[in-house]
């Protein structure tokens, strides 16, 4: 079997995962937290994870700062991951 990927993992790498660029090219990245529920008790314990608000609600797929947000309280943030997860996206927490 041939391959034109240069790594073993290149198949499964999507180049439009920034923190997975960033991972291989050796720089840190924010601790970041998938969102896959809007239960209250899980998004604050995430934010307790990060460290306390304010925490950074990003859309994947966007770019240039589009889809990034800022929640400074959990009243902010539970309205944020309702309204991203009503229209069926997963956004991503971080601090």
């Amino acid at each position: 079997m041939a391959t034109f990927y240069r790594d073993d993992d290149g198949s499964y790498f999507s180049p439009s995962a920034s923190n997975l660029i960033f991972q291989r090219a050796g720089l840190s990245i924010p601790r970041t937290y998938s969102v896959h529920s809007t239960a209250r008790h899980l998004l604050d314990q995430r934010v307790t994870q990060l460290g306390g608000h304010p925490v950074v609600v990003k859309l994947q797929g966007c770019s240039r700062g589009i889809g990034v947000m800022r929640a400074d309280s959990p009243e902010a943030l539970y309205s944020l991951v309702d309204f991203i997860t009503a229209d069926g996206k997963t956004p991503l927490l971080a601090s």
